[in-house]
Protein backbone atom coordinates (compact mmCIF):
# COMPACT_ATOMS: atom_id res chain seq x y z
CA UNK A 1 0.00 0.00 0.00
CA UNK A 2 3.01 2.55 1.17
CA UNK A 3 4.35 1.43 -2.28
CA UNK A 4 1.41 2.53 -4.47
CA UNK A 5 0.71 5.89 -2.25
CA UNK A 6 4.86 6.70 -3.07
CA UNK A 7 4.84 6.33 -6.84
CA UNK A 8 1.55 8.35 -6.78
CA UNK A 9 2.51 12.13 -8.81
CA UNK A 10 0.26 14.83 -7.89
CA UNK A 11 2.29 17.11 -10.48
CA UNK A 12 1.84 13.92 -13.04
CA UNK A 13 -0.98 15.43 -15.45
CA UNK A 14 -1.36 11.85 -16.18
CA UNK A 15 -1.62 9.98 -12.85
CA UNK A 16 -5.00 8.63 -11.83
CA UNK A 17 -5.36 11.38 -9.22
CA UNK A 18 -4.35 14.22 -11.35
CA UNK A 19 -7.60 12.55 -14.00
CA UNK A 20 -9.97 12.07 -10.68
CA UNK A 21 -9.24 16.00 -9.44
CA UNK A 22 -10.32 17.21 -12.89
CA UNK A 23 -13.42 15.35 -13.40
CA UNK A 24 -14.35 16.54 -9.64
CA UNK A 25 -13.02 20.12 -10.88
CA UNK A 26 -15.62 19.59 -14.15
CA UNK A 27 -18.83 18.41 -12.06
CA UNK A 28 -18.03 21.29 -9.99
CA UNK A 29 -18.15 23.93 -12.11
CA UNK A 30 -21.25 22.41 -14.33
CA UNK A 31 -23.25 22.18 -10.77
CA UNK A 32 -22.20 25.87 -10.31
CA UNK A 33 -23.59 26.64 -13.74
CA UNK A 34 -26.54 25.11 -13.26
CA UNK A 35 -27.76 27.15 -10.41
CA UNK A 36 -26.98 30.53 -12.24
CA UNK A 37 -28.78 29.16 -15.02
CA UNK A 38 -32.05 28.41 -12.57
CA UNK A 39 -31.32 32.02 -10.64
CA UNK A 40 -31.50 33.64 -13.96
CA UNK A 41 -35.01 32.02 -15.22
CA UNK A 42 -36.52 32.36 -11.59
CA UNK A 43 -35.66 36.20 -11.70
CA UNK A 44 -36.68 36.55 -15.28
CA UNK A 45 -40.16 34.42 -13.85
CA UNK A 46 -40.85 36.89 -11.30
CA UNK A 47 -39.96 39.90 -13.59
CA UNK A 48 -42.71 38.74 -16.19
CA UNK A 49 -45.07 38.11 -13.32
CA UNK A 50 -44.65 41.47 -12.02
CA UNK A 51 -45.13 42.72 -16.05
CA UNK A 52 -48.67 41.11 -15.95
CA UNK A 53 -49.77 42.28 -12.67
CA UNK A 54 -49.23 45.83 -14.38
CA UNK A 55 -50.96 44.98 -17.37
CA UNK A 56 -53.59 43.36 -15.30
CA UNK A 57 -54.19 46.68 -12.91
CA UNK A 58 -54.05 48.49 -16.43
CA UNK A 59 -57.18 46.95 -17.97
CA UNK A 60 -59.05 47.05 -14.60
CA UNK A 61 -58.79 50.91 -14.56
CA UNK A 62 -59.62 50.83 -18.61
CA UNK A 63 -63.03 48.92 -18.31
CA UNK A 64 -63.86 50.83 -15.36
CA UNK A 65 -63.50 54.01 -17.24
CA UNK A 66 -65.53 52.89 -19.92
CA UNK A 67 -68.24 51.24 -16.96
CA UNK A 68 -68.74 55.33 -15.86
CA UNK A 69 -71.15 56.94 -17.75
Amino acid sequence: MMDAARTIDVLDPSSELSRFEEKVRREEARALGKQELTASSLDAQFEELDGLGDAAEVEARLAALKATP
